[in-house]
């Protein structure tokens, strides 16, 4: 019994069996739309050119394109344009399951559990619900202020008391920098822009990030007054966000050099000042111990 309001999914596996007994089940539930089937991986690639799904449950071992050449095909796609892509699988390699999830797949059910009542839907459903949280997370997260230097980071400050939470909060200045010297190749981004990428989802709608050149970013963020706990909770996990990012196979520089510097927006006449102040203790911190600083 089809469910024309439920999710559309697509199964591929070179077993046309395991086919077969996935889409009865699903169907059988009575909670999804549509179950098609393809039994080779260039067959799955022509079926989302064909038409969206919701789900695909992809086979790893498939003869031709395997279930990871694929996910590798459609990691050029945009997230909103593919479908929760769920490994499915008799593999229990903890390593090759790990590129898989690297490579594109939110999750992954093993074969021999698909006869188990209901686990498969609950599959499903629980990795459609987990990608759509964090479609919604990546969404409401603060972007990039197209415009740089002082007039962005002025631009940006009236627009974070606009949409502050709090009339009687402080504003506080971060300045992330690394050294210009930092050797990466020539079709890497620049340090500004992939520290935005890692530190974006950290902070809330209202919060400001600033590209102020190729290695600096600014971040204004607001707190309640006198929450300095807070203010240097936040510094520390941003150092601890880049240490782990640009320490991983995902960073091709080969040192990398940066620091966090801090100072309380108390006198936002004096722009020059304020962002003077954020970068020495920027430069300060990632000159010494890689580490953040307060303005003083």
């Amino acid at each position: 019994m089809n469910n024309s309001t439920g999710p559309a999914v697509l199964v591929v596996d070179d077993d046309q069996s395991v086919i077969d007994i996935a889409e009865h089940y699903l169907l059988e539930s009575g909670q999804f739309r549509s179950v098609v089937g393809a039994t080779r991986g260039e067959e799955a690639l022509h079926q989302l050119q064909r038409q969206a799904f919701d789900v695909m449950l992809l086979d790893l071992a498939l003869p031709g394109l395997s279930g990871l050449d694929v996910l590798q095909q459609l990691g050029s796609r945009a997230p909103g344009e593919l479908p929760v892509i769920i490994a499915f699988t008799s593999c229990r390699d903890t390593q090759i399951m790990a590129r898989v999830l690297g490579a594109g797949a939110q999750e992954y059910f093993h074969k021999e559990q698909l006869r188990v009542p209901g686990l498969l839907q609950l599959t499903i459903f629980a990795a459609l619900a987990k990608v759509k949280l964090i479609r919604e997370a990546e969404s409401n997260a603060p972007q990039v202020a197209v415009a740089t230097g002082l007039s962005g980071l002025q631009s940006a400050y009236a627009q974070l008391r606009v949409r502050g939470y709090d009339s009687a909060s402080s504003e506080v200045l971060y300045v992330v920098g690394a050294s210009e010297a930092n050797d990466r190749q020539d079709n890497d981004a620049p340090f500004a822009d992939l520290a935005a990428k890692m530190l974006a989802p950290m902070f809330r709608s209202g919060d400001q990030l600033i590209r102020l050149n190729d290695h600096e970013l600014a971040i204004l963020a607001q707190f309640g007054v006198g929450d300095q706990r807070g203010k240097i909770m936040l510094a520390k996990r941003i150092v601890l966000a880049l240490q782990d990012y640009t320490t991983s196979s995902q960073f091709n520089a080969t040192a990398v050099d940066f620091g966090v510097g801090v100072v309380d927006l108390d006198d936002t006449s004096d722009w020059h000042g304020r962002l003077a102040k954020a970068r020495m203790a920027s430069e300060r911190a990632h000159a010494i111990t890689q580490r953040f600083s307060i303005g003083k």
